[in-house]
């Protein structure tokens, strides 16, 4: 959902766009969001990873809040150690460091329109890839 660097002075760009039923695009964000995220450090990866991320996206004359809680895990990988060693030794020489997470999570949706709000909640996979090494400047948090 967002990428951070120091290249970039670790700014947060995080991506929604919306699609009704037949496919149209109902929401797409292009301004800078409100984002609160409430973190949890994974035991086998030692790293932090969101455990319910809340986001407020304004555009176009709407307001979509997004609430994501993961609730399991169904996935830890550390991606490096499926490379072969010339792979894992480029990956260091990058200083990447890539670890994947996949949960099984709850999600609400709120869209508020001019002339009518609509709410939808339900269960959702949630993937988490994590490329760089952990930075503390990153607050990720």
């Amino acid at each position: 959902m967002y990428g951070k660097s120091k290249r970039f002075g670790f700014e947060r760009i995080p991506i929604l766009g919306i699609l009704d039923g037949s496919g149209k695009v109902i929401f797409d964000n292009t301004q800078p969001v409100e984002c609160k995220m409430t973190t949890y450090v994974q035991p086998e990866l030692q790293r932090a990873f969101p455990k319910r991320s809340q986001y407020v996206f304004k555009d176009c004359g709407k307001e979509v809040r997004l609430d994501i809680e993961w609730l399991q895990e169904i996935e830890v990988r550390r991606s490096a150690k499926l490379l072969p060693w010339y792979g894992r030794m480029a990956m260091k020489l990058l200083g990447v460091d890539p670890f994947y997470m996949r949960y099984f999570a709850k999600a609400d949706l709120t869209i508020i329109g001019e002339d009518k709000t609509v709410h939808e909640s339900g269960n959702m996979i949630y993937e988490f890839n994590y490329m760089g090494k952990s930075d503390p400047r990153a607050h990720l948090k």
